[in-house]
């Protein structure tokens, strides 16, 4: 893969130093708007052509400091860097200005590019020697089609469709005004975002995915799908060759964030497959520049209830995960996500995240009803817990901390809504991006918190007991002790992550994984199951 791109009115944009110079000059009416075609064709309708290409010399050289690139344009750069993917400069500039003050055009060019951090390393990263500036349209075209551009921008459609260029290279045109029509074959985009998105988001994915099907002996066929139900990371369907479909996962990540959600992943189906656990998709390949696992596609839909045989299969994947505990890959695993290894840890925890909703913005009247929620809620069934639990401190000592042969191997986020039911009635289970060692009394509290396929409350202390059975847990009584105690903790929890829709990292991850409207539909939702798990009965802390 190999970007090209134009320079002027692509890179840069001239159209408020344009407005702002027939301003100086009285040449255009203060209402014109500001944009260089604006004051193009109204110096033109004037008659004033020789102003207006006197104008772009001075613009072009002794202003050119003055010109600010596009919203965008850097960080788009900076990705490129980032992601090890070469971007070359390519534009049709003379060396001086046909009319006007004597200037090196090509020189103020190359000074703006310094000036903006274009050739910073931390930066967009560029060389010097991949920043082209050709005296005709013929050269420029020359340039794309000798370099091997895949994929070029500009901003004029007559350059893309122009004779000679290259019939292989994808074309964009950057057309932020929507000034032009539509052009068979070539991709209109308003913004760099847009671009970011189209080059960045897509192609460079498809691309990775498509080395991960080949190295599988497969070979994608058609456009990715959109598969629901993912609200953290993006999912698509591909289909392949031979007639079939795989999943191509991309995870979500941000700066501030400290989980690695496809190295977490990546790791338990390296264990899983050491292990011999079968009932996941199998995984057929990884990719971390663009953060993309790829999987078997499995026919089949989410359970609608929970019946006392998917709790069974259940129990065996567990069973199957936690016998491989012996091996390396098992050591190698991290500690699950927000795990707790003393009852102190699990109350620290909720607590946290209660803490954090006191804080949600009343931005809109669904805002406002969810931070009164918990305030007059959410909060004083916490304290009623919490004192619950403390208030048994003497038989259950709150800093205990569980040791080794205690702890357990948990897909994290456990439950039947992360599964699909294939037609011979097998349960397939998905989605450990959180995965890792852990308190089993948590995975079994998260199990049966879990609002979208809920278990039924009768199975509780069954499933208890033969977890404690099949895992082999030193000291059953007090492990069925430990989960008993946790329930009602774990339902305040489950309240808190239902509504981490309301605060900004949840947000940013509805957004990234559904798009900005469709989570924004979901809030209102999420707060009436909030409202529902604190309305269940609440086992009472023995």
């Amino acid at each position: 893969m190999l970007i090209g791109v134009d320079f002027d009115n692509t890179i840069v944009s001239y159209d408020a130093l344009f407005h702002r110079i027939a301003n100086e000059r009285g040449l255009i009416p203060a209402d014109l708007p500001v944009s260089k075609t604006a004051v193009r064709d109204h110096l033109r309708a004037a008659g004033r052509e020789d102003l207006w290409t006197e104008m772009q010399g001075e613009v072009y050289g002794a202003r050119m400091a003055e010109a600010a690139p596009f919203p965008g344009v850097l960080e788009f750069f900076r990705r490129c860097r980032e992601r090890g993917i070469p971007v070359i400069i390519v534009s049709h500039k003379t060396r001086h200005p046909v009319r006007g003050a004597h200037h090196d055009l090509h020189a103020a060019a190359r000074a703006w590019l310094t000036a903006h951090g274009f050739f910073a390393a931390g930066g967009a990263g560029l060389r010097d020697d991949t920043v082209f500036f050709e005296l005709t349209k013929g050269e420029k075209i020359a340039r794309i089609r000798s370099a091997g551009c895949t994929h070029f921008i500009d901003d004029l459609p007559e350059l893309l469709i122009g004779t000679g260029f290259p019939a292989g290279t994808a074309r964009f045109l950057f057309d932020p005004l929507a000034v032009h029509a539509a052009v068979p074959g070539i991709r209109r985009v308003r913004s760099w975002p847009e671009l970011q998105a189209a080059l960045l988001e897509t192609e460079c994915w498809l691309a990775a995915a498509a080395t991960i099907l080949a190295n599988a002996c497969c070979i994608a066929a058609g456009q990715p799908l959109p598969v629901s139900g993912g609200a953290n990371n993006r999912v698509f369907r591909l289909a392949v060759s031979d007639g079939g479909n795989v999943i191509a996962k991309r995870y979500f990540r941000r700066g501030d964030d400290p989980r690695d959600r496809f190295a977490t992943e990546r790791a338990f189906y390296r264990f899983a497959e050491a292990a011999g656990v079968t009932q996941i998709p199998a995984a057929l390949g990884w990719d971390e520049s663009e953060q993309l696992g790829v999987f078997d596609w499995i026919e089949g839909s989410r359970p609608v209830a929970a019946e006392s045989w998917h709790l069974a299969q259940a129990l065996q994947f567990l069973t199957a995960l936690n016998h491989g505990r012996h091996l390396a890959e098992a050591r190698a695993l991290p500690a699950a996500s927000e795990a707790c290894f003393s009852l102190d840890a699990h109350l620290t925890a909720v607590g946290r995240r209660l803490s954090a909703l006191t804080e949600l913005r009343e931005d809109d009247a669904v805002g406002a009803e969810a931070r009164a929620f918990v305030r007059d809620a959410l909060q004083p069934v916490w304290e009623a817990v919490d004192t619950k639990v403390i208030g048994g401190r003497e038989s259950r000592s709150l800093g205990r901390v569980l040791s080794r042969g205690e702890r357990c191997i948990s897909p994290s986020d456990f439950g039947f809504h992360n599964s699909l039911l294939t037609a011979a009635d097998r349960l397939v289970f998905f989605d450990f991006e959180y995965a890792g060692w852990d308190d089993p009394a948590k995975l079994v509290c998260d199990f049966f918190c879990q609002p979208d396929v809920p278990v039924p409350p009768h199975e509780f202390d069954p499933f208890v007991a033969a977890i404690a059975d099949e895992l082999k847990l030193p000291d059953a009584p007090d492990f069925a002790l430990r989960c008993r105690t946790l329930l009602p903790v774990y339902q305040v929890k489950w309240a808190c992550i239902l509504l981490n829709e309301f605060t900004p990292a949840g947000r940013q991850r509805r957004a990234f994984a559904l798009g900005v409207e469709a989570a924004s539909s979901r809030r209102a939702r999420q707060l009436a199951r909030a409202r529902d798990i604190i309305a269940q009965p609440r086992l009472a802390a023995a």
